[in-house]
């Protein structure tokens, strides 16, 4: 049974490599522009993926980034356990554009039916949401 303790979307990720130790850096949970349409310049989407003796040893997983029904980037990625039962994939996304406010879901579906999210908020402008219509005073000398 396939088993996803982690999937995260950050601005960046680095493997050490002498240690092999995975950094993630400035987890994304909220993002607001300035205006729309914007685009997020590079994140990355950081899978961790543990697997039984009796599953597959590799496959090939599919990938999607989504607002609300808009599919934004979608692929295939190979996952190759090696000789262990853990993975990890780091999933590079450049120049996500971003066309309105709303939940912005990263999504990875395994083989087997297994799907796990992550999701993280774009929220409107910050124009919209100092914006308030203004009453206009009758009669006023302004």
């Amino acid at each position: 049974m396939i088993r996803v303790p982690l999937i995260v979307a950050a601005r960046s990720a680095a493997v050490d490599r002498h240690s092999n130790l995975l950094s993630i850096f400035e987890i994304l949970e909220t993002f607001t522009p300035t205006g729309f349409p914007t685009f997020i310049p590079s994140l990355v989407v950081v899978v961790m993926t543990y697997r039984e003796e009796s599953d597959d040893r590799e496959m090939v997983v599919e990938f999607s980034a989504r607002l609300g029904q808009n599919t934004l980037s979608k692929g295939k990625a190979h996952i190759d356990f090696q000789n262990g039962l853990g993975n990890r994939n780091v999933i590079f996304l450049n120049n996500l554009l971003i066309h309105a406010p709303g939940e912005l879901v990263f999504a990875i579906k395994y083989p087997c039916g297994i799907e796990a999210e992550y999701s993280l908020i774009v929220s409107p402008t910050q124009q919209e949401m100092d914006f308030q219509p203004h009453e206009s005073n009758q009669g006023s000398a302004c």
